[in-house]
């Protein structure tokens, strides 16, 4: 990084933060849009849950290729290539009926991923110095699409005349103008180096790592599936209930860029991730115990800052932890292939107890149950120094 010049350091922040921008609103902005395609394609409420599902199976299944991929295709040939599954998936999905739907929501998966998995490195790699505050950018890009995403595709469908179908099809666009932005800095690459996954499997902080992204991504994921409905069994009506979620998402845009900066400026990120996990279950607790909108508009604001902030913070732990890129690649490719088998059962899980026991707070509890898990798992992400020091 030293023999970087500046204009070319400033425009790899700005495709960082580009490339952010375009890799999650192709699912995020997906479940705005469930009550125009269910009635199209004839779908049930289960298997439409299952486009919610389905991303994260691919997340856990090719995170640990992708640092394969970028030994034999180099960091630009795979990232290149996943955003190229991206475009493809997502005109797939609009266009090539219920088989096309569910296998290209799949593709988008697997190109999500690559992103996923190489972005937190390529920070660590050319960034090490300011890597909190990189990442942070790179959150608060992935927050401000997936609001929009989810607050401008049911209006842009109904008033545009694009429909669904076109609707999602920009974000085929914005895969490509992903790829576009990356290539004046093809040459930013980050090293494999073979065995390092296999070391990390008897490292503990490797295993709280993994832990901590699997269960945050669990709760964070089951939160934008049935944070509508939640309101709704509280009293609010369908209208209402989708801006209270969306006061919920809106938080992440502060939360994604505050929290992993606070956390670069210290060694030790343990208060801090206390204090941000602990917001998210004061929300949660709320939304349990109350029934005024005020008091819910508060819980919402209160839990999506700290469960956005604290997705955030999962990923930053990821460079804070390891001591460069390539170490970075085979920590990424492990948290994020075991985190999303976990992050799976959330949406799924939240529906049967919810079916089971017939009350929507059975599943705000054990979201609370888990918070005060992950909480304690924290404090092992969050000590300092990096895997090979502890």
């Amino acid at each position: 990084m030293n023999t970087m010049s500046r204009k070319k350091k400033n425009y790899l922040l700005l495709a960082i933060i580009i490339m952010g921008m375009c890799l999650r609103p192709s699912i995020t902005g997906l479940g705005s849009l469930l009550k125009l395609i269910k009635p199209d394609l004839g779908l049930s409420d289960t298997v439409a849950g299952l486009l919610t599902t389905i991303p994260m199976v691919m997340f856990a299944l090719f995170s640990p290729l992708v640092g394969k991929l970028n030994g034999k295709l180099g960091t630009a040939g795979t990232l290149s290539g996943g955003f190229a599954l991206i475009a493809c998936g997502v005109v797939l999905r609009s266009f090539g009926g219920k088989p096309g739907l569910y296998l290209g929501t799949g593709l988008i998966g697997c190109g999500i991923a690559c992103g996923n998995v190489l972005m937190p490195a390529i920070i660590k790699s050319e960034f090490p110095e300011k890597y909190g505050f990189v990442t942070a950018l790179n959150s608060t890009g992935l927050a401000v699409s997936s609001a929009i995403a989810s607050g401008a595709n049911y209006p842009l469908a109904i008033n545009s005349g694009m429909g669904w179908r076109g609707t999602l099809c920009i974000y085929a666009g914005a895969a490509i103008v992903a790829i576009l932005f990356w290539l004046p800095v093809r040459d930013i690459s980050v090293q494999t180096v073979q065995g390092n996954a296999k070391k990390l499997l008897t490292n503990k902080t490797a295993w709280a790592v993994t832990l901590f992204l699997g269960i945050e991504a669990l709760a964070f994921y089951s939160c934008s599936s049935w944070l509508s409905t939640i309101f709704q069994f509280k009293g609010l009506d369908a209208e209402k209930a989708g801006y209270f979620v969306s006061c919920f998402q809106l938080t992440g845009i502060p939360a994604s860029f505050l929290v992993p900066t606070l956390a670069g400026l210290r060694k030790d990120q343990r208060a801090l991730t206390c204090g941000v996990i602990g917001a998210f279950l004061a929300g949660i607790l709320l939304m349990i115990i109350v029934h005024s909108e005020g008091a819910l508009l508060f819980a919402a604001l209160l839990a999506g800052f700290g469960c956005n902030g604290g997705f955030a913070l999962s990923m930053a732990f990821i460079g804070f932890r390891t001591s460069n890129g390539s170490d970075a690649v085979a920590l990424s490719g492990m948290s994020q292939s075991l985190g999303y088998v976990i992050a799976a059962f959330g949406p799924i899980g939240m529906g049967l107890v919810n079916d089971w026991l017939g009350s929507w707070n059975a599943s705000l509890w054990v979201i609370a149950f888990l918070l005060v898990l992950l909480i304690l798992i924290g404090l092992q992400c969050a000590k300092e120094g990096t895997l090979e020091e502890k």
